[in-house]
């Protein structure tokens, strides 16, 4: 999950860490007095990145610039993400500004440290100035840096008993009066590990940065219904179009790429994964299936141990309970365990209920499904 950077702030406060003081403004009208005086740093609070670039980072002198800005700030808009608050700091000077982050790596198998003396926006486009440092989990034998070590533990204390996936603090600052501020933090919780932290209440949040639809949250429910495989763990919600059942990461991106190629609108993103029950499947394309849809697009890579059977029955068993039965076209491509087994059934169910369904075998490319669906979507027109 990803904490806005007030939410960052006050985990980080919560273990002793020295902050600016701050006010958390939802609302564009200033009608109380700050408790500091200017000049003013005026934080939109995004979950999304390069928030500077985009305007999300503004600055005031005196209270009635603030107000301006304030205002402005609202009526900004940044990429369909709504803005629900600013952050307003004062604006302080300093000397230096470093890079700061602590994640784990797949290259080293653990917990990593990287740093820059050059910390401060655009650090993503200057990557070579960062230096990265392998930690271990027991006893982390810090580098040496300009930053003193027992902030530094502090730090990477904060990050193992939280269960931290990123802690970035970007920049970190060092006042005249020798105090370590972090102007701007960003913390990144491990969901999975949330069962270790029942004192959490978060309000729902999606990658795209605004809260999740209800069709996003009855997904995540949907994948909870028991341990077996993933079917909702990720759903996006991009409104009417094309309905997407896509079954592993690598084809899932295939399928999206080639339907925006063909300038065809996807009316959401799922994919399910592993070996989930049939009811868990059929859970899943209710959900799609309750989109305004042109056509049901269900497509994925030879399975090696996803029961095809199963998971396709799945999705007719959704299919099916539609009324009336959908006259959009249907197409399937998919390999693996019963493939045939499934593809047989399939045949049967479409005469049976004269659905508009097209099926392709593990000899056919993905995008071949997808392209022929553009041809049967473009002759109907």
């Amino acid at each position: 999950m990803n904490l806005y950077e007030f939410e960052a702030k006050q985990l980080l406060a919560r273990y002793g860490f020295d902050l600016l003081p701050s006010k958390l403004i939802q609302s564009p009208h200033l009608d109380f007095n700050l408790p500091f005086s200017g000049p003013y740093v005026l934080k939109a609070q995004l979950l999304s990145g390069n928030r500077a670039k985009r305007g999300g980072i503004l600055f005031a002198s005196s209270l009635s610039e603030l107000q301006f800005k304030l205002k402005q700030l609202f009526q900004t808009s940044f990429t369909n993400e709504r803005l629900d608050s600013v952050l307003i700091e004062p604006k302080i000077t300093f000397q230096q500004e470093y890079f700061l982050s602590l994640t784990y790596s797949t290259d080293y198998r653990g917990p990593v440290l990287l740093f820059s003396q050059f910390g401060g926006s655009g650090i993503e486009t200057r990557s070579s100035q960062v230096q990265t440092f392998p930690l271990s989990l027991r006893q982390p034998n810090f580098p040496s840096l300009p930053i003193p070590k027992t902030y530094l533990n502090k730090l990477y204390q904060l990050f193992l008993k939280e269960d931290v996936r990123l802690l970035e603090i970007n920049p970190l600052v060092k006042t005249s009066s020798s105090q370590w501020i972090p102007l701007d933090a960003k913390i990144i919780l491990d969901e999975a590990a949330f069962f270790r932290h029942p004192q959490r209440h978060f309000p729902p949040r999606s990658l795209l940065g605004r809260p999740p639809t209800p069709r996003e949250i009855k997904a995540k429910q949907v994948d909870r219904l028991d341990h077996r495989g993933s079917a909702g763990a990720s759903y996006f919600d991009f409104g009417s179009g094309v309905g997407v059942l896509a079954s592993g990461g690598g084809a899932s991106i295939i399928i999206m790429d080639t339907l925006l190629a063909n300038h065809l609108h996807p009316a959401n993103y799922t994919e399910y994964s592993g070996n989930p029950t049939r009811q868990k499947v059929k859970a899943l394309t209710q959900i799609v299936l309750s989109h305004k849809l042109n056509s049901l697009l269900v497509v994925g890579g030879n399975a090696n141990f996803t029961d095809i059977y199963e998971t396709l029955m799945g999705v007719m068993d959704a299919i099916l309970e539609l009324n009336p039965l959908p006259k959009f076209p249907i197409v399937i491509r998919r390999g693996g365990p019963r493939w045939q087994e499934a593809f047989s059934a399939l045949e049967q169910l479409k005469h049976q209920y004269h659905l508009n369904l097209h099926l392709f075998g593990p000899d056919v490319p993905m995008s071949f499904a997808v392209d022929y669906l553009v041809k049967l979507l473009q002759s109907s027109r």
